[in-house]
């Protein structure tokens, strides 16, 4: 509803503007597009999510965890709450170690991004478990785990903003250098810094 009235409100305005010389019709038509990305970038960051599990935090915020470890799902079902009848893992039993590359390769729906969603904890497993370290994900932070762990997903979202807030945006209080290394690190920064503006 506070969408409708936004678009109602810009469009008079552009109305007014357009009888008065000051913009062009090209410009009105993109500037509610402009808007409406920088709404649902601004949403993005609040993202809900609609069916995931809501999960007490069973672990106190600790100063430094360490997941640099193997990463082990142990027998591990699961199936989403929307269809509880539908397994999407049955007994996944799987090891990634430490310092190797590891890859999920499957058909689409074998459950690869569910593997990824439980290893968030976005879900808990209906049984077995997944280990960071030997230690199980239950027994840390959830917000400093999601943080330690990074993802990249098989198609690149990019947000209606800068390159700059594009990249900080997997962390918020990343300094401009930080930034910029993680350009570099991408291959990108050579790229970026040849963009106008």
């Amino acid at each position: 509803m506070l969408l409708v009235a936004l678009f109602a409100i810009i469009w008079c305005a552009c109305i007014a503007l357009i009888i008065n010389w000051k913009l062009t019709f090209a410009i009105i038509c993109t500037a509610p597009f402009a808007i409406v990305g920088s709404y649902a970038f601004s949403k993005e960051k609040n993202i809900s999510f609609k069916e995931t599990q809501k999960l007490e935090d069973s672990v106190s915020f600790e100063e430094a965890i360490d997941v640099n470890g193997d990463i082990e799902f142990d027998n591990v079902n699961f199936a989403y709450p929307a269809r509880s009848d539908v397994f999407v893992l049955r007994n996944l039993t799987l090891m990634a170690r430490a310092g190797e590359t590891t890859a999920l390769v499957g058909s689409s729906g074998s459950g690869k991004s569910t593997c990824i969603s439980l290893l968030l904890r976005f879900y808990e497993p209906l049984s077995g478990r997944i280990e960071i370290n030997n230690r199980s994900i239950t027994d840390y932070n959830v917000k400093q785990l999601r943080q330690k762990i990074g993802v990249v997903s098989q198609e690149p979202i990019l947000f209606a903003t800068s390159i700059y807030e594009n990249i900080r945006f997997g962390k918020e209080n990343a300094t401009k250098t930080e930034i910029e290394e993680a350009a570099r690190q991408a291959n990108a920064h050579d790229f970026i810094i040849q963009l106008p503006n």
